[in-house]
């Protein structure tokens, strides 16, 4: 989407020349680059080092990790920084610099279409001068059936949409009539839920409130026709920019401050932890046009999977119905036999492309995974979405308690539709009511954790329609003495609401196996029984734009769950993952996870043998030794055999072989991948990552864990997650840590771990067993007020926390709470100041 600075009546403006810009986060040993005025200028680049440029670029490259602050004086004055530059990163919709030019009374200012389509997610920003004048005051209206208006009404901010009104907390003495001041509103909508909602205020890059909207759907934002200024209003104002996405707190706070007049360009210098590479797309030369027979009856699995065999290299095979049009359903209703067990089977190509052409694939009647890709080198899935027919099968469903009997052990259950409580008389054929989850009827949204699985049945459950329509009966193995009876029995008598997940781990969407290069673009997924991607010994693989959630228009009402299990699984890969702009919603477990293997405790078998305790790579593995610590002994090797995990080695041990010995596979080592611009929400599960050399950023994180991860746990070993950035994400309701699962808590196992300018909403970081962790530059507010600390450290050394902000501490100024550390530097962390102008 195209973005212009305008001044009234004047061309597009560019960059100014007397001002300087550049990124907020460089790399250790590459080269930065600094836009600077022409004609000499003088940069201190906050290293202890000053240079002279006479050209508009400069160029430096820092030394070692660490946050430094970048300003550029010319003729001996500061020179400011570009607030073009900043506020083109944030990439708005629509944007003026000047967009009224000179001061109004109560004049509204046409501005025309602001939005090409209605947003859920909608922010707004700019600078007002406004006088005191009678009444209320209107600053700006998006226009249209879904205006929304942002204004000052008795003493606070209001942000108005559909008849609606919510309000900031009163201003007070944060307000200036007749001072600049900047004010910010992002209003974010899940239409998936009721009073799925939250509106949040910002006067001066600080928070000012946080509000929702009563109403079971608040709507979307429009744009259609909008004004600044009107009833009330006298003033200017500046710096307008309006988003069709959620804009963080911490860019809010850098605009004020750069409008502000702050001169200082604050810089993340992280060590390097990925390495470029690039995913190469198929080269085609030809396309296959494939007309599927749209009637619901029909079985589209064989000829789907006659022409996937035919296809050529170099082909495109693009999906339409008779009349050569796309967007359509079509259903398969037969599998692939063994081994496959697959509708789609896509095994050794090379430059090949599925174009689903916006047409949806629907399983019934038959379903284990819907695609198997293996063996494949730059092959491309784009514009396919995939569905399961409802009458066979429904990942999820409501329903409530009819009779709960202890005794027994006797349940009967009915399914039921949350938007008027009436029964579902057409249950699926496939179910598996493997997990109960208690929800609030009213939001739809996981409530009390008295849920249960299927590991509980003594008689499975069955339909039984002569007891009513949508009526299941099941018993249950618990004991009468158990004390879920007594919560079951209590639930039935409050909420009694249960949403069911019917997952089949036999089932999913993807499987990607042995391939490099490899595209997956537009590719939705609406409805998976099991896990919805699942990949292995592969490298080069780019997912962009992919969904995972409802079809357009559906609600958690109507299903409230896309996924019986995980999202991405990018398990035992070689690296090289692009993962960006894609959506994730109402899976049941976690959204995506990386994880390599590794075997910690090994001991010396023989010269050459090594014992993992368990099964173990197989032969010609690379593998790598490391210390209890998982930092690297220099030791490699190959395996020459692996039997009953007992491994033997190409060459000899080394004489000071380590006690407590990790083991880690080379072959399969996910480095060099990068998750980048995902809105990662709604979801029973946790973002879990499991090994090193990553990049994190411009991500949303909502109500969630974000997990970098050791375990060393019974049920699971996976690690290392180190050398990896996490900068500029927003996570909200969600805790973000290291954490080592199991084995010895007293060593610190990650390492060249960042943290920077991360945007924390009711939620912390907590950094665990980690060695010179750098946790700077990152903004925290939570409604749970000053008694909770935005930071935790445990375990560590050498952590720095440099340049830190908390909306919400006390006086006494910023706090980290830390427990069994060594070497902790702290440095420029700073409490909120709440002060107008």
């Amino acid at each position: 989407m195209s973005v212009l600075f305008l001044a009234a009546g004047s061309p597009v403006l560019a960059e100014d020349a007397m001002t300087f810009s550049g990124s907020d986060l460089a790399i250790a040993g590459r080269p930065y680059v600094l836009a600077v005025p022409s004609g000499g200028c003088l940069v201190n680049w906050g290293d202890l080092i000053t240079e002279t440029v006479t050209e508009g670029t400069a160029i430096h490259v820092y030394k070692q990790s660490e946050p430094v602050s970048i300003t550029v004086t010319k003729d001996g004055k500061p020179v400011p920084r570009d607030a073009t530059a900043l506020f083109r990163e944030a990439k708005p919709a629509w944007a003026r610099k000047a967009p009224l030019a000179e001061d109004v009374d109560n004049v509204s200012r046409p501005l025309g279409a602001l939005l090409r389509a209605p947003a859920d997610s909608f922010s707004v920003e700019f600078r007002v001068k406004s006088e005191a004048v009678s009444g209320n005051r209107t600053f700006f209206s998006s226009g249209g059936p879904g205006s929304a208006q942002v204004g000052l009404k008795d003493g606070a901010l209001v942000f108005q949409l559909n008849g609606r009104q919510v309000m900031s907390g009163v201003l007070g003495d944060r307000w200036t009539d007749g001072a600049w001041h900047h004010v910010a509103v992002t209003y974010d909508r899940v239409p998936l839920f009721p009073h799925g909602n939250q509106v949040r205020f910002y006067l001066d890059g600080l928070p000012a409130g946080v509000a929702a909207f009563d109403a079971l759907d608040s709507g979307a934002v429009t744009g259609t026709a909008a004004t600044l200024g009107g009833s009330g209003f006298k003033g200017n104002m500046e710096w307008l920019a309006v988003y069709d996405s959620l804009l963080f707190p911490l860019a809010i706070s850098d605009h004020a401050a750069v409008l502000a007049g702050d001169a200082q360009l604050p810089v993340t210098v992280a060590n390097e932890t990925v390495k470029a590479f690039q995913v190469d797309e198929p080269k085609i030369s030809k396309v296959v046009k494939l007309a599927l027979d749209s009637n619901p009856s029909a079985d589209n699995g064989p000829a789907l999977r006659k022409a996937l065999v035919a296809l050529e290299n170099g082909s495109r095979l693009q999906l339409t119905d008779a009349n050569g049009r796309g967007g359509v359903k079509f259903y398969i209703r037969s599998l692939q036999g063994a081994p496959a067990w697959a509708g789609m089977v896509i095994h050794d190509k090379t430059d090949v492309e599925v174009d689903g052409n916006g047409c949806t694939l629907v399983f019934s009647d038959n379903m284990a995974r819907y695609v198997w890709m293996k063996g494949c080198t730059r092959t491309a899935m784009r514009n396919l979405a995939f569905d399961i027919d409802p009458l066979y099968a429904r990942v999820g469903m409501w329903a409530k308690l009819l009779k709960v009997d202890p005794a027994t052990g006797e349940m009967m259950a009915q399914v039921i539709n949350p938007r008027d409580g009436k029964p579902v008389k057409d249950l699926p054929k496939r179910a598996s009511y493997w997990r109960w989850r208690p929800h609030d009827p009213v939001t739809l949204r996981q409530t009390a954790d008295n849920q249960f699985k299927s590991d509980l049945y003594a008689v499975k459950p069955y339909a039984d329609p002569s007891a009513g329509p949508g009526v299941i009966r099941y018993k249950l193995k618990v004991p009468p003495t158990d004390k879920l009876w007594k919560v079951i029995t209590a639930y039935q008598k409050g909420a009694n609401f249960y949403m069911i997940n019917n997952a089949d781990f036999s089932s999913n969407a993807v499987s990607l196996d042995d391939s490099s290069h490899i595209t997956f673009e537009r590719v939705d997924y609406h409805a998976v029984l099991g896990m919805v991607f699942l990949s292995s010994g592969i490298d080069h693989v780019r997912v962009v734009r992919c969904k995972i959630g409802l079809p357009e228009g559906l609600t958690a009402a109507d299903r409230p769950l896309t996924a019986g299990a995980d999202g991405y699984h990018f398990h035992l890969t070689r690296g090289s993952i692009l993962f960006e702009e894609n959506e994730i919603a109402l899976t049941d477990d976690d959204p995506i996870s990386l994880k390599d293997d590794l075997w910690t405790d090994v001991k010396t078998a023989g010269p050459r043998k090594v014992n993992l305790g368990g099964k173990g790579p197989r032969a010609g593995s690379p593998i790598e030794i490391l210390g209890p610590d998982y930092v690297t002994t220099g030791f490699t090797a190959k395996v020459v055999a692996s039997e009953e995990g007992v491994l033997t080695l190409d060459r000899d041990l080394p004489a000071n072989f380590p006690a407590k010995a990790v083991l880690v596979n080379r072959s399969h080592h996910t480095r060099d991948w990068v998750i980048r611009n995902n809105y990662f929400h709604d979801y029973y599960g946790r973002v879990m990552i499991y090994t090193g050399h990553g990049l994190v950023t411009g991500n949303r994180v909502h109500d969630s864990l974000y997990h970098l991860g050791i375990s060393d746990a019974y049920y699971e070993r996976a690690g290392i997650a180190s050398d990896i950035i996490t900068h500029r994400n927003l996570f909200e309701g969600t805790v973000a840590d290291t954490a080592k699962w199991g084995g010895d808590q007293s060593l610190a196992g990650f390492h060249g771990i960042t943290y920077s300018a991360n945007s924390f909403l009711d939620g912390k970081l907590n950094i665990n067993c980690a060695a010179d962790a750098l946790l700077t530059r990152n903004w925290f507010w939570r409604k749970s007020g000053e008694s909770a600390y935005p930071v935790e450290v445990k375990n560590s050394k050498g952590t720095k926390l440099f340049g830190n902000f908390d909306a919400v501490s006390p006086a006494t100024g910023f706090r980290a709470k830390q427990e069994k550390c060594t070497g902790t530097q702290e440095k420029d962390n700073l409490p909120a100041v709440l002060t107008g102008g």
